[in-house]
């Protein structure tokens, strides 16, 4: 189970952003008023979005997409929220915990960055389809061959 992180008039899940498995990771953001709140995230250098700010209607919420494009660890990705109360402004925050991991564990393949791990199943998927495809040329030669001897 996920753990979500809020503050007043606002909540944030999952608690934490962890790049050691992927470099793309998604968390939500959750309005659980009865009223509109604006959005804005400050993310560290290395962390890009798929959206910078905004606005969720009540009782709504919004999925955000965090790409690792450079070596992050240890930061906080801040999320600010404003609303107004009974004339006030109010303004929470949350911080969620980026887990980073090495620039040099992440590489390009097809333009799609990916980590080490994640490229090394991508190479064994290629590496397996380009052998099924030589099998599979192999059996219809050695078929058009007893075919063609029959």
């Amino acid at each position: 189970m996920l753990k979500t992180v809020s503050a007043a008039g606002i909540a944030v899940s999952p608690d934490k952003l962890d790049f050691t498995a992927s470099n793309v990771q998604e968390f939500i953001i959750m309005n659980p008023n009865d009223f509109e709140i604006d959005y804005e995230l400050l993310a560290p250098d290395g962390i890009t979005l798929s959206k910078n700010k905004g606005s969720i209607l009540p009782k709504n919420s919004e999925k955000i997409t965090a790409r690792l494009t450079d070596r992050v660890d240890d930061e906080i990705l801040v999320v600010k929220a404003t609303y107004e109360n009974n004339g006030f402004g109010v303004f929470p925050a949350v911080g969620l915990k980026i887990i980073g991991a090495d620039k040099e564990n992440i590489s390009e393949v097809d333009g799609e960055q990916m980590n080490k791990s994640t490229e090394t199943d991508y190479l064994q998927y290629v590496i397996i389809m380009a052998l099924s495809l030589i099998l599979a040329m192999i059996i219809i030669r050695n078929r058009k061959s007893y075919v063609s001897q029959r």
